[in-house]
């Protein structure tokens, strides 16, 4: 699984970004009018991973792993990650 920021480093650009900030903060720290290149080093200085450990919950851990560059930490498959997502249980929002 990749995350945006290792495309974005590869330098591939990603707007699924966008998205994960969303779901980490129900809101944007931007707006449409926001230059591309401004979001992309939003990305690459690992905003939306830090967003998710800022939430201190054991899913914004987990989105955590998701936002990963290196391959080292984050989950190895997909199965691996819906595996950790089951896990959760009921710590969605604890």
């Amino acid at each position: 699984m990749c995350p945006p920021s290792a495309t974005l480093a590869a330098r591939r650009s990603s707007r699924r970004s966008p998205f994960y900030l969303f779901a980490l903060r129900g809101s944007l720290p931007f707006s449409e009018a926001t230059p591309q290149d401004q979001l992309l080093q939003t990305v690459r200085d690992g905003a939306p991973r830090l967003a998710a450990e800022a939430i201190g919950t054991p899913f914004g851990d987990y989105i955590a792993v998701l936002l990963r560059r290196s391959n080292g930490y984050r989950f190895a498959s997909a199965l691996e990650a819906w595996n950790a997502f089951g896990s959760l249980g009921g710590t969605l929002g604890a």
